[in-house]
């Protein structure tokens, strides 16, 4: 897990986005010449580095919903946002990873992982979907390899 690639500058407010004037937080240099961000509390000292950001909540308010004008949107009834997928799969899968999406629908997993130099496969039963992905990785100069036949009782 890479918290880094969830997480948000440390002066900047989870909830709204918002980013906090100050803080109660003293700079210190250490003795190997970083800059850290330090508190004092019960006699003991606790060092943040300002670089590593905080870890996000359960609530995440700067991704936000496809509207059905947005130019993100490729008339797919359950596609999620490229930012939210773009999220998940750097704070959980390493660069050239593996990333495997089995209800791929719109392929927005895809065209995430294939952004983030990860290794993509998506399963989905709907030709629809499978064409669409395929339409979706090629415009992003991925080469789908596309395996439309399913087994029919």
């Amino acid at each position: 897990f890479d918290a880094g690639a969830a997480s948000l500058p440390r002066d900047q407010c989870a909830l709204c986005g918002q980013v906090k004037k100050g803080s109660h937080l003293k700079t210190i240099v250490t003795d190997g010449g970083k800059k850290m961000k330090a508190i004092r509390s019960n006699g003991k000292t606790y060092l943040y580095d300002p670089d590593k950001g905080q870890p996000l909540c359960d609530v995440w308010l700067d991704i936000n919903h496809l509207h059905q004008l947005h130019p993100e949107r490729v008339a797919y009834p359950t596609q999620k946002p490229l930012a939210l997928l773009r999220r998940l799969i750097s704070a959980h899968c390493p660069p050239g990873g593996r990333v495997l999406d089995l209800f791929a629908g719109s392929g927005t997993t895809l065209v995430a992982g294939v952004s983030l130099d990860r290794i993509v496969s998506g399963v989905d039963c709907n030709p629809d979907a499978l064409a669409l992905m395929q339409r979706r990785l090629a415009a992003q100069g991925a080469v789908p390899a596309l395996f439309s036949e399913v087994p029919h009782e």
